[in-house]
């Protein structure tokens, strides 16, 4: 909220210091090796608040030095931002193969006990996804409660997976809550 209220000739006064941008250029770094989707979209959207849509253009090429990664994030809109981001953090962490640390699915259906979890509301979001998180050993994955207001649900797993079914037990306020992902 902060970033959203500096004025445009501020923000570019802001970026013309030289340790502005070499923070911004670890931030862009930061997100291959993030470790944790929920730290990847923060990251991403700091850097999208901290400029404007012309400066993104402008400076993505020095944030990431291949082209494609930087031509993703240069699509990333403000206004679809939620959907654009998944879109960008998909394909940073598909593409970094055995040497990524976020490993992103979709899946068909989402139940904790016996509920099945929403996926959340959005037209231009298509698969349900799941976030493995290697580095903050944790799952990933949004929701969408009755009201259509999307959540993060994020949990620190202990169970077992099979090919194309994993089933999870989860510490809750309740007790254990067991989360199966289809």
């Amino acid at each position: 909220m902060i970033l959203d209220e500096i004025p445009k000739e501020d923000k570019t006064q802001i970026l013309s210091s030289g340790k502005v941008l070499c923070v911004m250029s670890g931030l862009g770094k930061r997100i291959l090796i993030g470790g944790d989707y929920d730290l990847q979209v923060a990251i991403t959207e700091a850097l999208c608040r901290m400029t404007t849509g012309k400066q993104r253009q402008e400076l993505a090429d020095q944030w990431f030095t291949m082209e494609f990664v930087a031509n993703a994030f240069k699509g990333i809109k403000d206004s679809e931002f939620e959907t654009d981001c998944r879109k960008f953090l998909n394909l940073v962490n598909g593409m970094l193969g055995d040497r990524r640390s976020v490993y992103t699915y979709p899946c068909l259906k989402v139940f904790l006990d016996e509920h099945e979890l929403l996926m959340p509301a959005d037209d231009k979001l298509q698969d349900f996804w799941i976030d493995f998180n290697v580095g903050s050993q944790s799952i990933t994955f949004y929701i969408s409660p009755d009201d259509n207001e999307e959540v993060s649900v994020t949990a620190s797993p202990r169970g077992v997976c099979g090919a194309h079914y994993v089933q999870k037990q989860y510490v809750t306020g309740n007790g254990f809550a067991t989360l199966n992902i289809i």
